[in-house]
């Protein structure tokens, strides 16, 4: 898949390919100023119709695994 750029538009249904804080516009409802969003999901829909949301990518955030940190050692 391609990277995503950060003033790339994105839309409901498509896989998040980066986490971070996005800014979603919907012209039918209102919506929070920003929402947090993962890797690996999907940008969500609307919950009162079937009109996709659409996102923009305000701050990128680098996710840090607890299992990327951490070992447990057995003996």
């Amino acid at each position: 898949m391609a990277r995503q750029k950060t003033n790339s538009i994105f839309t409901s249904g498509q896989e998040i390919l980066r986490s971070g804080i996005y800014h979603p516009v919907h012209k039918l409802h209102v919506l929070r100023a920003q929402v947090p969003l993962l890797r690996g999901r999907v940008f969500p829909g609307c919950s009162k119709c079937p009109i996709p949301v659409h996102f923009s990518l305000v701050k990128a955030v680098e996710l840090e695994s607890a299992q990327s940190r951490f070992r447990l050692l057995m003996g």
